[in-house]
C-alpha cells in the first residue's frame, strides 16, 4: 500500500507498489503512475481541497429535531 496526497493505493505485489512510489519520487504525475502500475484499489481521501482551509459543507436547518 502506498499513501500519497492523503489517498491510499493498494497493489497486488511489492514490486508494483515500489514502481508506483519510485515514479512519484521521480516527479511523474499520479495519473501517469496509476496507468503504468495499475493499483487494484484506490481509497481517495475526503477532506480539505487544495488551496482551501475547509471543504464546502451543505447548509443545515437550524431547527432542532424532535
Amino acid at each position: 500500500m502506498v499513501r500519497h496526497g492523503g489517498s491510499f493505493y493498494h497493489f497486488r505485489t511489492v514490486e508494483q507498489a515500489a514502481g508506483f512510489y519510485r515514479g512519484l519520487q521521480e516527479g511523474k504525475s499520479v495519473e501517469s503512475c496509476r496507468q503504468r502500475w495499475r493499483p487494484n484499489l484506490v481509497r481517495v481521501a475526503v477532506g480539505t481541497a487544495p488551496g482551501s482551509e475547509r471543504p464546502a459543507r451543505p447548509e443545515r436547518d437550524a431547527t432542532p429535531r424532535r
